[in-house]
């Protein structure tokens, strides 16, 4: 079968010179994209047959107007209305639950196991977002002497509608091909989300966010010019999730509040000289606060889990084994669902249910960071101008995630001798709720960058840019999910997990060197322009973990928390000290002495992120043609995209894996007298050092 990439653009624009001297801008963008996501048939993680595949489509439609007029010879405003819509769909490649099987299979006489996997993939079974926002923007510049003053007012309107409930169609795993292929087939576990009675599927809300804004031009003389401002935003959110009583009268949060009518003050300068003279010199940057709206799709995650509006529903435990386990799971049917657990008797609880909560901390505040830049631009020829310029970002209010429903607690000597005496072991503290997340801030994330770059023309009809950037980015969770359980369950922690330590971003590349030649090099043929891009950058980082709960956080667990890796891996030193099969232990020995970053973590916790894939290289080519009819002008652009690729299938490939590489699984059912992990991976993934 064949996996389709889509993409479509269309733009469209038109300008208007009013009488009285305005000027009205109208522009409307049309973007689609289409992703069918590959099923994994990585080393790691189980094994996805083609029904396991996810196809998403995304749709966007803006609409943007603007209106220039001038009041004399002081007053100028600039009004800007955007409309936009936005719809996201993610679809399962099949209707039928998710199923797991575990298969054991022999090579070279030694026996490894391997999950395989088929049917509607878990988080797609219902996932949907549709979003509407109306943004107006109003600006008047005075012009007071040589100065400039501005004052500007902002509002914008988004409607939010999110369909999100992971395992809605079931999922079912069974222990071995022998419990699938028997005429009464036996699982081994079934989950199945759903919602309460009367409750859509999809949750919605408003926000509205206004904001004021002044800034002061000065011309300072000299070649200077500074900029001073400051802003201020206030966001309100209409709309409430439902009360739940019981998770406030035990952790003291209420479900029903939202972060709304919170001001956040975001005073700013600048600069900008520049020399006089024939090699001219330029100087520029600027130091403030900026404020950025969270995505709201994290704030849908309050409506979807208050602990009232869906549960998780389980059964575990095989329907033949004695004696039986008191919640086991019927035999799998593709033609229903199981209304309850095997042989429940009349008015006893059905499933066993399992409920998430996410909260918002009372004082929660929108992100804000303190950022300076600083650029030199120096013309170092006729042709050429140089550039160097560094960029620092420090998080003043970032996000972050506390796990309310986990207390320490003292590791077994097995535990230890597994995973290390350096990590936090947890248990829950209520059995009430599975995970309770708070959302509040941290302030601790950090990145900086520095870039050189030499632009200029090799002839009249040819221009080149070269450039490199060495940039650094460190972080306590990098947050790349929709869903606050996967944010937080795809964090790894080495100790507290509701303090990991600031460490290398999910986000971190190093070394960046971009070069590009773009002109009209072909005579006769000004209106074709070729231009041809080559990206050259460092791999993105990524971590080593356990396959399984290792610190007895609840990560990963049913629900939302399915397939949530988080417990970083421990390189015992010597390996003979872990409770591991002999086979196991050797294949774990091998991947030390061949992996350096394995290594280099002897006898600890990994760090998060310690590790890092291949170097990464891509060319690109774009031509585009200008058709010329009249007084109207047609743009026709073809993009070819890896070229190196296209030439030859072994150039241009980019080699990547996913942020948590599980290479170690944990027993998860009847372990007793068992090893407590065994080897779960294949071949490790490259690394660029």
């Amino acid at each position: 079968y064949s996996l389709d990439q889509e993409l479509a653009n269309v733009f469209a624009r038109a300008d208007w010179n009013l009488p009285g001297g305005d000027r009205l801008s109208v522009r409307h963008v049309f973007a689609h994209a289409g992703n069918d996501q590959a099923p994994n048939r990585t080393g790691f993680l189980p094994y996805e047959l083609s029904s396991n595949a996810v196809f998403r489509k995304s749709t966007n439609h803006i609409t943007s107007l603007q209106l220039f007029s001038e009041f004399g010879n002081r007053f100028a405003n600039e009004l800007d209305v955007t409309l936009q819509r936005t719809s996201d769909q993610t679809r399962p490649a099949s209707d039928l639950p998710q199923i797991e099987v575990d298969v054991v299979s022999s090579v070279d006489g030694v026996s490894y196991s391997r999950p395989v996997r088929l049917g509607g993939q878990f988080f797609a079974q219902l996932n949907d977002l549709e979003q509407t926002s109306l943004r107006l923007t109003n600006s008047l510049d005075i012009k007071v002497g040589d100065d400039v003053v501005t004052l500007g007012a902002t509002a914008s309107w988004y409607d939010i509608t999110h369909a999100f409930l992971p395992g809605a169609g079931g999922e079912y795993f069974f222990a071995g091909l022998q419990d699938l292929e028997r005429a009464d087939n036996a699982p081994q576990r079934f989950q199945r989300t759903v919602l309460a009675d009367g409750e859509d599927e999809a949750v919605n809300f408003d926000v509205l966010e206004w904001g004021l804004f002044v800034q002061h031009q000065l011309h300072a003389g000299k070649g200077l010019t500074m900029h001073f401002g400051i802003r201020a935003d206030v966001p309100h959110v209409f709309g409430s999730p439902d009360r739940n009583y019981d998770l406030e009268a035990f952790f003291g949060y209420r479900t029903s509040d939202l972060p709304s009518a919170n001001l956040l003050i975001s005073p700013r300068w600048g600069w900008n000289w520049q020399s006089s003279g024939r090699r001219r010199t330029q100087v520029r940057g600027g130091m403030g606060f900026f404020s950025g709206q969270i995505p709201y799709v994290w704030m849908s995650n309050a409506f979807h889990n208050n602990g009232l509006r869906s549960v998780t529903q389980s059964c575990t435990g095989r329907w033949y084994e004695e004696p039986r386990p008191t919640w086991a799971v019927p035999s799998f049917d593709p033609s229903v669902l199981p209304t309850s657990c095997f042989d429940r008797s009349p008015g006893s609880q059905a499933f066993q249910e399992l409920r998430n909560v996410v909260v918002f901390d009372p004082e929660f505040k929108y992100p804000q960071d303190l950022k300076f830049s600083a650029v030199v631009d120096q013309e170092l020829t006729d042709r050429i101008t140089g550039s160097l310029g560094f960029l620092f970002n420090k998080a003043l209010n970032q996000v972050g995630l506390r796990e309310l429903n986990a207390e320490g607690r003292g590791p077994t000597l097995e535990e230890v001798s597994l995973a290390g005496e350096q990590r936090t072991y947890y248990q829950q503290l209520t059995d009430d709720f599975q995970h309770v997340l708070l959302v509040t801030n941290d302030g601790e994330d950090w990145a900086a960058s520095l870039t050189a770059e030499l632009r200029g023309t090799v002839t009249e009809n040819l221009a080149f840019q070269l450039g490199y950037t060495l940039a650094r980015s460190w972080d306590r969770s990098s947050l790349t999910h929709s869903d606050m359980l996967s944010n937080f369950g795809s964090n790894p922690a080495e100790t507290n997990i509701n303090k990991p330590p600031l460490t290398i971003s999910n986000f971190d590349r190093p070394h960046k060197v971009v070069a590009s030649v773009f002109g009209s090099p072909i005579p006769g043929l000004p209106d074709t322009e070729i231009s041809v891009l080559y990206t050259g950058q460092s791999g993105l980082p990524f971590s080593y973990v356990y396959g399984g709960d290792v610190n007895g956080d609840g990560y990963p667990g049913l629900g939302g928390s399915f397939d949530l890796y988080n417990d970083l891996l421990y390189v015992p030193d010597p390996v003979s000290q872990a409770p591991l099969s002999f086979v196991t232990q050797g294949l774990f020995t091998s991947a030390i002495e061949s992996d350096e970053c394995l290594a280099r973590q002897n006898g600890r916790i990994l760090r998060r992120n310690a590790c890092r894939s291949p170097w990464e290289n891509r060319l690109d080519l774009r031509v585009a043609h200008t058709l010329r009819t009249g007084g109207t002008a047609i743009r026709l652009e073809a993009d070819l995209i890896n070229v190196l690729n296209m030439v030859n299938s072994s150039w241009g490939n980019v080699e990547r894996t996913i942020p948590q590489v599980p290479i170690m699984d944990l027993c998860r059912f009847n372990c007793d007298g068992r090893p407590l992990a065994r080897w779960g991976g294949a071949v490790l993934p490259e690394r660029d050092e």
